[in-house]
């Protein structure tokens, strides 16, 4: 992770991935994070896609198109539920439930810059892969130095 350069000083600006089984080998979530510019990115696939309106237009997405993030507070299933969007008309999945709590978090930090695009789409792959979305966390927040 740290390290150690010159004067006692350490080097964190490695990135750390994690890899989250979640039931199923396929399903995976990667967490990518760079400490130097208080950015995350996070790799997903689409969760109950073929559920919603993801399943009538997949055809047309496109990669690196952007995707909005809506809460869905009154969700019965899922109290963190996030809700994918295309246009903010077309619902296309959620984002997964192992996930959801720090995406929720995440939205509702006014510290925060939260936004996501399509990463890839596969038609050729299982229900659950088809759709995968990179989501962008970047901190706001600036740390000032006392002199």
């Amino acid at each position: 992770m740290y390290k150690k350069i010159k004067n006692g000083e350490y080097d964190n600006s490695k990135h750390i991935t994690c890899i989250v089984n979640h039931q199923d080998n396929y399903r995976r979530i990667i967490i990518n994070r760079d400490y130097k510019v208080k950015k995350y990115h996070i790799d997903f696939f689409v969760a109950g896609y073929k559920y919603n309106n993801g399943n009538d237009i997949i055809e047309i997405l496109s990669k690196n198109e952007p995707v909005n993030l809506i809460r869905e507070n009154f969700n019965p299933y899922d109290p963190f539920a996030t809700a994918l969007y295309i246009d903010y008309s077309i619902r296309i999945g959620y984002v997964p439930s192992v996930i959801s709590p720090l995406i929720a978090h995440k939205l509702e930090d006014k510290k925060n810059n939260v936004y996501a695009i399509i990463k890839n789409v596969k038609l050729d792959v299982d229900d659950e892969c088809k759709i995968e979305i990179r989501l962008f966390i970047e901190s706001n927040y600036n740390f000032k130095k006392n002199s």
